[in-house]
């Protein structure tokens, strides 16, 4: 949460238990954050490095 604070992003969460596709998927390597398109930034731990980069591809967005 400290790095969706910190980058201003919203995240989901979801418990990968209550739902058997995501269980197929994900069983062993939760916990797993996926970017938009499903694919996984990390697993078993979080990457931030990995997060920050992944992050650095989209633009700021104004609020003007």
């Amino acid at each position: 949460m400290a790095v969706a604070v910190t980058a201003d992003v919203l995240i989901d969460i979801e418990d990968v238990d209550d739902d058997e596709a995501l269980l197929a998927s994900w069983d062993e390597l939760v916990p797993v954050l996926l970017d938009d398109e499903g694919q996984a930034l990390c697993h078993y731990h979080l990457d931030v490095p990995a997060v920050y980069a992944y992050l650095a591809r989209f633009p700021i967005k104004s609020t003007d």
